[in-house]
């Protein structure tokens, strides 16, 4: 009995002494605060659920106003997009529709992006066949819809959009699309 009351006794001032008294850590660090001086807490007013809450976030979308302009001959077609002063884009999908003629392949599809300090980074895109054209039975349709995650800093034609044929002649005829938001720069 006298081993209980002592065991429950110490277990008590101990207590006391965590909640009420003076705490030395490990690190050598003294905090005392008693019930009429605790600690304050303060939490903030709105927390954001997800990083698009962000305000600093701003929509970007972007499509090639050319409405898909028809090259009879080349090797390739780039559209290139800006990035406003201040601001760096993040890319988060880029779209791309190609019609060519029958028998003409489509080689490569890529993005290219302004990187900080200077200079390119070419990126590669994965590219589909999706078979004739409703508009076109002779003609191949490719599309390429990609989910990214690049970044581009700005400038005038920051970003390029690129596809290249097989052939250098012949139907070829793109329609190009980016979205994702800007970032400001501190």
């Amino acid at each position: 009995m006298k081993l209980q009351t002592k065991t429950g006794l110490t277990a008590g001032v101990v207590a006391l002494a965590v909640f009420c008294g003076s705490q030395t850590s490990k690190a050598g660090v003294v905090v005392t605060n008693t019930a009429a001086n605790p600690v304050p807490i303060t939490a903030p007013s709105s927390i954001p659920v997800k990083a698009a809450d962000n305000p600093a976030f701003q929509p970007y979308q972007f499509q090639d106003e050319t409405g898909g302009v028809i090259s009879p001959n080349g090797y390739y077609k780039t559209v290139s997009f800006d990035v406003p002063a201040g601001k760096r884009l993040v890319i988060e999908f880029v779209s791309i529709l190609v019609y060519l003629d029958s028998g003409d392949n489509l080689q490569e599809a890529v993005v290219t992006v302004s990187k900080p300090g200077g200079g390119v980074i070419t990126h590669s895109l994965t590219r589909t066949v999706t078979g004739p054209s409703n508009g076109c039975a002779a003609c191949g349709t490719f599309t390429v819809t990609q989910p990214l995650r690049l970044y581009c800093e700005a400038g005038v034609g920051a970003l390029k959009v690129q596809t290249q044929r097989v052939n250098s002649s012949g139907l070829y005829k793109t329609a190009f699309s980016v979205s994702g938001y800007l970032v400001d720069l501190p």
